[in-house]
């Protein structure tokens, strides 16, 4: 847990939240940059400077939404591709279609608390039937074994291009 980060406390747009309580998207969102090894136009890339180029830019809308398209503004070449629903699907066929993603090269951030909760993770790779995550919330590695698996509702897709 990085609670303590210098960049937790930073806060999303106008809405009453900061990094640390309502931030774990675009916390996601900006590993999944930083992981891709795409250029971007801050010197030192994080979750804080990541959050506070948006917070000029229209990144978020009321109340802290993300807006997926306003990541490429940070980094030109990391597109929004669109999200990958998986509400009501079965495990099986949520991992195929995540499985399927990774392996096209994709990024995901992936929403994995469904109709409980909000919670975003990173979903990393694939090691047998196991999706590894980097998780903005937790040490945790597993992510159905950290989460339900009938919570994952939807990925969001990026591709450096």
């Amino acid at each position: 847990k990085q609670y303590g980060a210098s960049w937790s406390s930073v806060p999303i747009s106008s809405s009453n939240g900061n990094i640390c309580s309502i931030g774990c998207l675009a916390t996601s969102v900006s590993m999944l940059i930083a992981k891709s090894g795409v250029p971007t136009n801050v010197s030192t890339f994080n979750p804080g400077t990541f959050v506070e180029y948006l917070n000029t830019r229209g990144g978020f809308a009321n109340g802290g939404n993300f807006q997926w398209n306003t990541a490429t503004s940070i980094a030109p070449s990391f597109i929004y591709q669109g999200k990958l629903e998986l509400y009501g699907l079965s495990r099986n066929q949520k991992f195929n279609m995540i499985s399927s993603e990774l392996a096209k090269g994709s990024y995901l951030t992936c929403e994995v608390k469904g109709n409980t909760g909000q919670h975003w993770v990173v979903a990393d790779s694939v090691s047998g039937n196991q999706i590894n995550m980097l998780d903005p919330g937790s040490n945790a590695t597993n992510m159905w074994q950290e989460y339900n698996p009938a919570n994952t509702s939807v990925c969001a897709i990026y591709r450096v291009g």
